[in-house]
């Protein structure tokens, strides 16, 4: 979210950031929804969790369209045909999540060409598990993403633009301490 809003928002057109921030979220926004319902409403441990319900069929046929780069590139293809900055905006944030999580993906490979194959690559980094060089990206990640929340702050500064800031940086900090929690249990 942080890098898509630094690459394609305004500080002329918040809109623009807004719709960036949006687009960083969208590939995730299912999985997170089907972990918070895992976890909150099945009581599902996140052992369980990751370990087995993550690689499920069922899960992974709802999560491939959100990280398919055919349809996020058709998305982008539309927003440009159409001369909408706010599609642009969102479409190429998601993108660049995208793209990055498939360099940041080991064993949990998303299927990144579907509807046309169910290939993964399987990268030889992951942004959480050590054993695949996790314990340094997330440091990595970390500072990269304290960068970038400055840089937005001083690039957008205004009231709605620090809330947002805050929020991201709030959830984005939630979702790096519950995997270094989890990668230590893991001893990963």
């Amino acid at each position: 979210m942080l890098m898509g809003a630094a690459l394609f928002g305004s500080a002329a057109d918040e809109s623009l950031t807004a719709a960036a921030v949006l687009g960083g979220l969208a590939p995730d926004l299912p999985m997170i929804l089907m972990v918070l319902g895992a976890r909150w409403v099945q009581r599902k441990s996140p052992r369980e969790i990751f370990g087995t319900l993550y690689f499920l069929d069922g899960w992974q046929r709802l999560l491939a369209p959100w990280h398919s780069l055919p349809l996020w590139g058709a998305g982008l293809a539309a927003g440009w045909a159409a001369g909408s900055k706010l599609a642009i905006a969102f479409a190429a944030s998601g993108l660049l999540h995208i793209a990055i999580d498939f360099f940041l993906h080991a064993h949990d490979a998303h299927r990144q060409l579907w509807p046309f194959s169910n290939w993964r690559f399987q990268s030889p980094v992951s942004y959480w598990d050590s054993r695949f060089h996790g314990r340094l990206f997330r440091q990595f990640e970390l500072v990269l993403m304290m960068a970038l929340a400055v840089a937005l702050l001083v690039q957008h500064w205004s009231l709605w633009a620090g809330a947002v800031v805050a929020v991201v940086v709030v959830l984005y900090g939630a979702q790096l301490s519950y995997f270094w929690r989890m990668a230590q249990r893991h001893g990963r």
